[in-house]
Formats: structure tokens, sequence, C-alpha cells
């Protein structure tokens, strides 16, 4: 029997036996649609702590508040008029009070908002956290000595709090392949007077200015099903390193000094990257990012390049709305960077030298907020963005404009776009509408229309690119939602294909995918949940006179899960989840969302056929000690091997394990 036909069917029983699937969180509504990433991702990590810390509404700003992805400027701004006209919050449902808020939130916003100030804290508190991930079968690298045999990844972290003042941190891990527990360290000191407004942090740390033009973390936003807010980024300032990509952060000291009309921030870095540099002449010929020292090889890349740099922000609040910021930094590497290839990289950061200055604006007027900021790199590069949010009762609007120019160099900004950390050679618009008719029914919708005005890294030619997405989220009955989602997307793509003549070439033919969603989601109990996901992916190449070159013109791919969680109280949850997949080749592969253990994210990309099957349990051994565990499985159907090269695993097979302890004292 076809796959395909064998997966319709077990819909089909599926969806009569259990009225169900597990309710859709707005978490995985933000980050699902990147692509296959399984380490800690910022926001994973800042709101695992704000959980632990939640935001006082009593005593909070509109800035902060504005940091929750579900909260705009205008709500925030109606937040804070509504706790002064009403000197206090009592409770978090008063939020339900405020024209415009929604609803559905409220249980989500719940875990991170709090109405009263923390009267049993501790002077002194001691966070730890220790983590192993494993794939059960070796790879061929690992067998056979090409990595070193230490397959297990290694993560552990340390942070001692003292107070609301003093802040002290510290992380060792290892990939699998590595040999030394240590192969990434970092640490930072954090010291905030609540008094004078002055902040210190040293050691590792990021920086996060404006809509990330200058400075961002790596880990840009990307276009998601949240299509209104995910277009804005909300910085915060300085703030630790506790993630684990190695060439990310900067080392050394930032300071800052606020007051109730400006904010100052001076900042120095003296950070080492790996890289490949040329033997001979001793230049850099490109950045080795993969963070990876499996051996000899890839330890010899490791910090080869230094960047020296310096650089101050200064924000000013001229009207109580409204807020102007200037960002800029000057640095200096230690070697010359080159590229093996002048045309390809014509327009890439080359030489030891390079400054970036930014000015950024923010204002909230009523139910708009407008926002933007425009850079300059030392070779007179530019990049532009600025957009507008309309927040009002029942419908929500965002229009963003970019335009990055082919030789703006910022080598630490990560923006909105599609080349996310890359700031270069793209120009586009994206709208976002979300709206209500009524309570029961949402819609939400995007459209970004881009061109990259000069060649790309695959595309020898100026290009164009298109995204859209539409869906519906409506309730039935009580406990019970229906999501139904398109989304198609169209890019020039390079492919391979035999001419007239029988010979190899590559065409640059317009790619279109669409995939199209249904998802079911139940909550009988408060303690039990259900969700049921079908997913179809359609991808074709439309230029009419390469079709009769190609072997495959049509790529088709379908993917079904069930998944049931179910927590006992706040002491403990297990969920597991069933997945069956179908895909023609690599062109139609599918991701799922999964659940995982803190500070991991894992976007799954599965394709070929086969199913992937796993467990997560989570218990609460003590007040202060948690334990988490995830075990999956994968299996594909006509294949005798999974990966490729050093990395390939002999058999059709994939299973792994991740846990992780957890020590608050």
């Amino acid at each position: 029997m076809n796959l395909k036909l064998l997966l319709t069917i077990i819909f089909g029983i599926f969806l009569c036996l259990s009225s169900a699937k597990a309710q859709e969180t707005e978490i995985e509504n933000l980050i699902e649609s990147q692509t296959e990433f399984s380490d800690a991702h910022n926001l994973m990590e800042w709101l695992e702590e704000l959980e632990k810390n939640p935001i006082n509404l009593n005593i909070t700003t509109v800035r902060e508040l504005s940091l929750l992805p579900w909260i705009s400027d205008v709500l925030a701004e109606k937040i804070i008029q509504f706790r002064t006209k009403q000197r206090q919050i009592r409770s978090i449902d008063e939020l339900l009070l405020i024209e415009g808020f929604d609803p559905t939130l409220l249980p989500l916003l719940k875990k991170y908002l709090t109405v009263t100030s923390k009267t049993s804290e501790k002077d002194i508190s001691l966070e730890m956290k220790t983590r192993a991930v494993r794939k059960l079968e070796l790879s061929e690298g690992l067998k056979n000595g090409y990595y070193y045999k230490s397959p297990t990844k290694l993560y552990n972290r340390l942070i001692l709090n003292y107070g609301n003042q003093i802040r002290i941190g510290t992380l060792l891990e290892k990939d699998p392949g590595e040999k030394k527990l240590n192969d990434f360290s970092s640490y930072f000191f954090q010291f905030s007077s609540g008094k004078n407004g002055f902040s210190m942090l040293a050691g590792n740390y990021l920086l996060e200015f404006g809509q990330g033009l200058v400075f961002w973390n790596p880990y840009q936003k990307y276009k998601s099903n949240n299509p209104v807010y995910s277009a804005k980024k909300h910085a915060r300032s300085a703030i630790p390193y506790t993630l684990v990509d190695e060439n990310a952060s900067l080392l050394g000291l930032s300071m800052q000094f606020c007051s109730k009309f400006y904010q100052i921030i001076s900042f120095y870095s003296s950070q080492t990257y790996d890289a490949t540099v040329d033997s001979g002449t001793g230049y850099v010929l490109n950045f080795f990012s993969s963070g990876y020292h499996r051996n000899d090889q890839e330890e010899a890349k490791k910090d080869r390049l230094r960047e020296n740099l310096f650089g101050g922000r200064i924000e000013i609040y001229p009207l109580a709305r409204f807020s102007l910021g200037i960002s800029g930094y000057h640095s200096h590497f230690n070697r010359d960077i080159v590229h093996r290839n002048p045309t390809l990289y014509r327009f890439a950061f080359q030489g030891r030298k390079n400054s970036v200055i930014g000015l950024d604006y923010n204002y909230t007027s009523g139910i708009f907020n407008l926002f933007g900021e425009f850079a300059q790199s030392k070779n007179k590069g530019y990049a532009i963005l600025t957009g507008f949010i309309l927040d009002s009762k029942g419908i929500d609007i965002s229009i963003v404009y970019r335009n990055y120019s082919k030789n703006f160099n910022s080598l630490h900004g990560s923006g909105f776009g599609e080349h996310g950390i890359s700031l270069q050679n793209e120009q586009g618009v994206y709208l976002g509408v979300r709206f209500s008719p009524v309570r029961i029914l949402k819609f939400y919708l995007y459209a970004d229309q881009y061109k990259f005005p000069w060649r790309t890294y695959s595309i020898p030619m100026p290009a164009y690119g298109s995204d859209f997405l539409i869906g519906m989220k409506y309730k039935p009955i009580k406990k019970t939602w229906l999501y139904l989602q398109l989304k198609t997307s169209q890019r020039n793509k390079p492919l391979s294909v035999i001419n007239e003549y029988e010979r190899k070439i590559t065409a640059i033919l317009p790619r279109n995918q669409q995939n199209l969603r249904f998802q079911i989601d139940y909550k009988p109990l408060t303690s039990l949940t259900f969700r049921l996901r079908i997913e179809n992916i359609f991808v074709t190449y439309n230029k009419l006179n390469y079709l009769k070159m190609l072997k495959h013109r049509k790529f088709s791919g379908i993917l079904l899960y069930q998944e049931v969680t179910y927590k006992w109280k706040k002491r403990s949850a297990i969920s597991t989840r069933m997945t069956f997949f179908d895909s023609d080749d690599y062109e139609s592969r599918l991701y799922q969302f999964e659940r995982d253990i803190p500070g991991l994210l894992t976007n799954q990309m599965l394709y070929g056929q086969g199913t992937r099957w796993y467990i997560f349990a989570k218990y609460n051994i003590s007040s202060f000690l948690k334990v988490y565990v995830k075990f999956s499985s994968t299996h594909y159907l006509f294949r005798t091997s999974i990966g490729s090269q050093a990395d390939q695993i002999p058999g059709n097979q994939l299973n792994m394990i991740n846990f992780q302890l957890e020590a608050c004292l």
C-alpha cells in the first residue's frame, strides 16, 4: 500500500478515536519557522529565566513589559496607564479589564508576570544545570578515529546570585567528538545598583540595540505565526552570555548609566574566533563558525583570529513615549581577512578594521507604534529598517521596510530579513495582519516581497522572492481549538539539469513551495492535553523550457503526528509523540517543533519515509532539584545509512537520549 494513502487512513482513525490534540504554545509559533537547530536559543533561555523571576506589574516599565513577545508597546502603555489609574494591580486577571487585551494570552502571561514582590528572597542563591546529550549509534568518524572518541555532548553551568545586585556565572561545554570537557568555556560577572542606575557586566556578554543593525544576539527573529509582533525587535542592552555558540559573544567589559531621561553604555571587547588561516600569507580565508573541534584539523582553526572592539551608545527620552538612540563601535582584527574568490565575495568585509554607527528611534502614540534604525559601515555601506505597528481592538497590523546595501558590513548585527546575520544585498517590504471578528475565531497572515539586487552566494545574478502565510484559529467547542494554515514561498534556486545535448548544466529556476497544515488541540482536563497535526508540502519548478530536462519536476511530502501530555500537579509531567512522514526528497523536507529539555530547541527536519517517536519526562525531586529526560527514535524505510561522510551512521535507525539535572539552592 502506498505510504501516503496509509498515513491518510491513520489520520482518519486518530480523528475518530480522539477529538484531540495538545494546545499549541505561543512560543512554538515564534520559532518553529526557522531551520533545524538543536541547541540553546536566546529566546528560550530568557523565558526560562523569566519564569523563575517574573516581571512585577506594579513596579515594571513600558520597556520591560514590551520585551515579552506577546505584548506590544501600545499594550504595554495601556497596562502602565491602567496601573496608574488603579494605583495597584492586585491580580493578573485584572488585565482582562484593559481594552484590546487578548483573553487567550492570560494563561501564558501568568507564567511571566506577577503582582507581588518576593518576600522570602534569599541573600545568596546558587543555580546549577548539567546536561548530557548522546546519539546511541556511533558515526563512522567516531568509529574509525577521524573524530576523537567522545560521543557525548556535555554541558555544565553554574550561576551565583547575591540578592538583586550581584550575579556570577560560568559555563563549560563540549560537543560530540571533542575530547576536552571545557572545549568551550565562558563566564560573566554582573553588578547592578538599583539606586543610581549604574550597572557593570564583565566577561562574556551580548549587546542588543535598536533593530539589530549594529548589535544583536546571533539568533534573529523569524517570520512566524505571530505575524505582527515578530517583525519588531525589543532590545535588552547588555546581557550576560549563557549560550554555547562559540563565536557569538563579546569578551570584555560593559558599563551602563541610566536615569529617567537617558541611558549611556560603554563597552570594550577582546575576543577570539575560529578561522581558516592561510599558512603562507597568514591571511584569514574564512570564519569557521561550526564551533566543532573534533580532530586535529578542526582544532587547528580554533582561536586563530582576535578582534579588539570598543564603542558606546547614548539613548535619550525627550518625550515619555519617544526614544532616540545612537550606537557605534570600531573594531580591529590582528590578521587581514581576505577571500579566495574575489568575484563571489566582492562586497564582503575584507581587511583589518571596521566601524559601524547606527541611529534608531521608537515612538508610541495612541494605537500606533513607529520604529526604525539607520546604520552605516566604514566603507559607506548602509542599512535601513523602518516600520509601524497598529494595535487596536480586533485588528493588529505591522508594515516593515528594509534596505540593506550590498556593501554594508555589520559583523555583529542580526536584522529582520532573509539573510539574518548577513545584513547585505536585500530589499523588502513585509506586511503582517492579525484580526479577530469574534472571540472564538482568529485570523493571521503575512506577506513578504523581497529581492537581492546583487548576486548571492548560490545565484550569480539578481534574484527575487516572496513569502505568504494565512491561517485561522477556531474554537468550535470549549477546550478545543482547530487550526488551518497555508504557507507559500517562491524563490529562485540553482538546479542541476541535463540539457538537450545530454550535458549536465546548472539552471536558475523559480522554486514554488506550499505547506498546508491542519491541527486539532484538545484539553479535556487541566492535567491532560492532546494534539493531532497533519501537514502536506508541495514543491514545483515552473520554468517550462527546463522542465523537460528535469528527472523530477514535482516533490511532495506528508507528516502526521499525535501527541499526548499529562501533568501531575506541579511535580511532574510526561509527554509523548508519534510521527509518520513520507516525502519524495530533501526538496520536500518537513519540520516539526518538539518538546525538549530546557535550554534545547529541537525543530526536527524529516524527509524520506519513516516514523519518529519520543517520550519526554520531567520530575521535581524536591523544591530545589529537577530532572528532565527525553528519548527519541527515528526509523527510516528503504535506507541503509543516515547522514554522509564522517557523520554517516550505518543502518536505518537513529536513537538519542537527552538528560538534564537542575538544582537551585
